[in-house]
């Protein structure tokens, strides 16, 4: 599952009016309307510099698909495009695979650096996140938590104490060649079962970053599970966020969406 965006690249780019330029969508994403101000510049180009950030899903990705050539392949060759690009949905005991994959990348001539989550899940059926990023286009990483969302060492056959199946990880970044110099995202993979709660109790995770980090440039990112029959229109009608003035969505259900109905295979 992928998404791409830009942020602004430093100075104005002539003759582009456009908002922000989506493709190759499949996940819902919002973000606070001031970095949405300063993406009002972003457009694709080759010739201003600009940040290319993206969201992957790459389902159960562990040792199995590690060890499969064409498989990493197709893997490098997605995450090559991009400048910052979340990675869901690692399930890897060893904790090795994503420095593997970061390794084949570095050896196709593209050099990142990568933030990771510590196993996350209700279940025994744990799941990382990672943030790729590349230094050489002037990202660093600035500070980075997981959002506590209650002790689910409590839950009971009917009664969750915490909000999230795996909670959302936050990443607080540096940027030295573009207008938006410190920004946070935000990865989240959110439950199917419980997709609706989860994307509702999304606002307590800004509130949390704002409250650590007195920061209002978020943006939440990854596989919302927000399409088919997980998120319906009337489901949207209870979800505060959606009509809120303070959050600005990139996509919409009008965009293209992969799900496990109709997957991506690799």
């Amino acid at each position: 599952m992928r998404y791409v965006y830009y942020i602004a690249p430093q100075g104005p780019i002539p003759g582009h009016d456009r908002d922000v330029c989506i493709t190759d969508l499949n996940i819902m994403m919002f973000q606070c309307t001031r970095l949405l101000g300063l993406l009002s510049l972003s457009i694709i180009t080759h010739v201003a510099i600009g940040l290319r950030i993206g969201a992957f899903n790459i389902q159960v990705f562990g040792r199995s698909k590690m060890g499969k050539p064409e498989v990493v392949s197709v893997l490098v060759d997605i995450l090559s495009r991009y400048d910052i690009v979340l990675v869901q949905e690692i399930r890897d005991n060893s904790g090795e695979v994503i420095t593997e994959l970061v390794a084949y990348l570095a050896a196709s001539g593209n050099k990142f650096q990568f933030a990771v989550s510590s196993r996350l899940g209700r279940t025994s059926s744990k799941e990382q996140y990672a943030f790729l990023y590349r230094p050489e286009m002037g990202i660093s990483l600035m500070d980075e938590y997981v959002f506590d969302d209650g002790n689910e060492t409590l839950n009971t056959a009917n009664v969750s104490m915490d909000l999230f199946e795996r909670e959302p990880y936050v990443v607080m970044f540096k940027s030295t060649k573009t207008r938006l110099a410190t920004f946070v995202l935000a990865g989240i993979h959110v439950s199917p079962s419980k997709a609706v709660e989860e994307i509702n109790h999304l606002a307590d995770v800004f509130a949390d970053i704002r409250r650590k980090w007195t920061i209002n440039d978020i943006m939440v990112l990854g596989d919302l599970n927000a399409g088919c029959s997980y998120v319906s229109q009337k489901d949207w009608d209870r979800i505060p966020l959606k009509h809120d003035p303070a959050y600005a969505w990139l996509t919409s259900r009008r965009h293209r969406h992969h799900s496990r109905r109709h997957p991506l295979r690799l």
